[in-house]
């Protein structure tokens, strides 16, 4: 839910039609000023919640305090935000005033396919101290999505990142993922571009039966250290699980081309990710299709009285399970100035 002139739906996060209004009188020269308070979107599961309250202030006071969201174009960067570079983020953190943590920005590899899933959580661990500054950068980051999002809507056509998914074949890896050993992960994890990681995986003994599995926290304790890659391989792992789940249920096909970032028929109206900037619809959507496939094949067993083998062999090539989606919902809601 979010206040920005306009009440709508934002990121999956319904409105309820709830609104909170406030009257104030001012003297002459003077304007009521509201303030909207944002609390949540710490860590995830965090429920946002909002203060507001009116105050009399100078016009120009009013006017000075309003912080405006920099033209990108003026910037000359791309209207497409999945497209951007770390140096590209840099540069728009600048514009915002927060130029010093540009560097901060760069050295976790953090590019405009994933900055939409940061967390306030994540900023804290950037350096990024002040409060009101990552309240700011949460807001105008909402913005920004917003105006990424009519930017799609107006030239009819869903964005995408130059990042791609590897292809499978191409890169001399079994189709059956959960059959990979570490040394087939950690080809995978170098095709994703992130090569620096695969001692990581390797030293961690990180195998297809449970890749699916990893979360953020488990990259970061394996070693990858860099907050844009843990988010990046976590969105790919679920784009990944999302097309092995496709192939076994026969919804799918095996695709002779890697997969475009964003681009693809079941993405998001403008995520630049596989899953969508927050993943929450199509992870709950995948879990739900997965749960009532599982029900049907465990009643069809119980009925036939065969045992039902749950999960593949390390190194197997038969009889495979997928586990579940690896990347979470991300949520949350921006403040607005009446």
């Amino acid at each position: 839910m979010q206040c920005s002139g306009v009440w709508q739906e934002y990121m999956d996060l319904s409105f309820s039609g709830e609104k909170a209004k406030g009257a104030k009188e001012c003297p002459a020269g003077t304007m009521a000023f509201g303030w909207r308070s944002y609390r949540g979107f710490v860590k995830r599961g965090d429920r946002d919640s909002y203060e507001f309250e009116l105050n009399c202030k100078a016009s120009s006071a009013v006017a000075g305090a309003l912080r405006a969201m920099p033209n990108v174009q003026t910037l000359g960067l791309s209207q497409n935000v999945f497209v951007w570079s770390k140096h590209d983020v840099a540069t728009w953190l600048g514009a915002l005033g927060l130029g010093e943590h540009g560097e901060a920005f760069k050295m976790n590899n953090l590019q405009g396919d994933v900055i939409f899933l940061l967390l306030e959580s994540h900023l804290q661990d950037l350096g990024m101290k002040k409060i009101g500054d990552r309240l700011y950068f949460m807001e105008v980051l909402t913005q920004l999505h917003d105006a990424v999002n009519s930017w799609s809507k107006m030239i009819g056509q869903s964005l995408s990142s130059t990042r791609t998914l590897p292809n499978l074949q191409r890169n001399g890896l079994p189709l059956q993922v959960v059959s990979w050993n570490s040394k087939e992960v950690s080809i995978w994890v170098e095709a994703l571009g992130l090569a620096e990681w695969k001692p990581a995986f390797e030293k961690h003994r990180v195998q297809g039966d449970v890749m699916f599995a990893l979360s953020e926290p488990a990259l970061l304790e394996i070693g990858v250290m860099k907050i844009g890659d843990r988010l990046y391989l976590v969105d790919c792992l679920q784009s990944l699980h999302e097309e092995v789940t496709s192939w076994k249920t026969g919804q799918g096909s095996m695709r002779s081309e890697p997969r475009q970032l964003g681009g693809g028929p079941s993405s998001g109206p403008v995520t630049g990710l596989p899953s969508g900037a927050t993943g929450a619809a199509a992870a709950r959507h995948a879990a739900q299709e997965e749960e009532a496939q599982t029900a049907q094949e465990q009643a069809a067993a119980q009925q036939q009285r065969v045992p039902q083998i749950a999960g593949a062999a390390r190194g197997g090539s038969a009889g495979a399970s997928y586990g579940g989606g690896a990347g979470g919902g991300y949520g949350g809601a921006g403040g607005g100035s009446g």
